[in-house]
């Protein structure tokens, strides 16, 4: 009995792993912040991850929304939203080191299935 409960809770925490740290951007001198372009596939939540390890899962994201692709992580992209006339600053920055994102547009974690690639 022992073996099926700690099988069933190994089971369980593999399921639902998910990113705990912010979303970091950079690390190629001389390449994009973030190496690619893309969109949401399907309206779908966000994990954010604040400084201090603060996790969230309420941001919505509404499908067909633009994103740049700079981290990934345990089947989640650690993504840029961009909304209508921001700059995020993922595809023109160059980061020589990488660090986690502050801004300006929110950045936070997506599962792969819920994004498109498109350029990158």
């Amino acid at each position: 009995m022992k073996i099926i409960i700690s099988s069933i809770l190994f089971l369980s925490t593999q399921a639902f792993a998910f990113p705990t740290s912010p979303v970091n951007w950079g690390g190629d001198p001389g390449m994009d912040a973030c190496g690619g372009m893309g969109l949401t596939m399907a309206e779908t939540v966000m994990i954010t991850v604040n400084q201090n390890g603060g996790v969230s899962f309420d941001t919505v994201v509404p499908a067909g929304t633009r994103v740049s692709f700079c981290d990934y992580d345990s089947g989640y992209y650690g993504v840029l939203i961009h909304e209508e006339k921001s700059e995020c600053g993922g595809g023109s920055a160059t980061v020589p080191v990488a660090e986690p994102y502050s801004g300006p547009c929110k950045s936070g974690w997506i599962k792969e299935i819920f994004l498109e690639l498109l350029a990158g």
